[in-house]
């Protein structure tokens, strides 16, 4: 009488192909992380456009930049805590700045850490600050907005790069 054999595999040809799956999935993993940080420093830039745009219009109504009333930091967006920026330093929203700026904008906020030193919390930033640099006569006629991209030497879009601080991108925007 004839028997039919089964075939299977063998504990080492799982292993070896577990073992192939495991290598190809933490490479993707891999490049999803890049691809996820590329998306947020996108969104960044746009927020900065957006924002300059805004800064112009306010300009072009009112006669002047929008002034928060000092020439201290605020942060620029609607945050969930109304704080921003973080390494030991944290800002406050502007009810006066959200105030002007709300004619025109929505207040994107980026409540994403940009973090350096293996995720230290003590090296995170967020969002974007923003100061009315010089004031005549009452009028804010020069600004300055700052924000971190992830990453070294990345674009800084219309801005201009300040520095490179835990694995981050330090930019600057101005009107001047």
């Amino acid at each position: 009488m004839f028997t039919e054999k089964h075939k299977a595999f063998t504990l080492i040809e799982l292993l070896v192909v577990i073992a192939i799956i495991g290598l190809l999935s933490s490479i993707v993993m891999v490049s999803l992380k890049g691809a996820r940080d590329k998306a947020k420093n996108a969104k960044r830039l746009s927020d900065i456009k957006e924002y300059a745009t805004v800064f112009e219009l306010a300009y072009d109504q009112n006669g002047e930049y929008p002034d928060p009333g000092d020439t201290g930091w605020h942060c620029l967006g609607d945050y969930s805590d109304n704080r921003c920026w973080r390494n030991g330093t944290s800002y406050s929203e502007s009810s006066t700045l959200n105030n002007i700026l709300d004619d025109w904008i929505r207040l994107p906020a980026d409540e994403n850490l940009i973090c350096g030193y293996a995720n230290n919390p003590n090296y995170c930033y967020e969002g974007y600050i923003y100061r009315c640099v010089t004031r005549s006569g009452g009028i804010c006629t020069k600004f300055d907005v700052r924000w971190f991209m992830k990453g070294h030497n990345q674009s800084c879009g219309i801005g201009k790069i300040i520095g490179n601080y835990n694995e981050c991108t330090y930019c600057q925007y101005t009107n001047q």
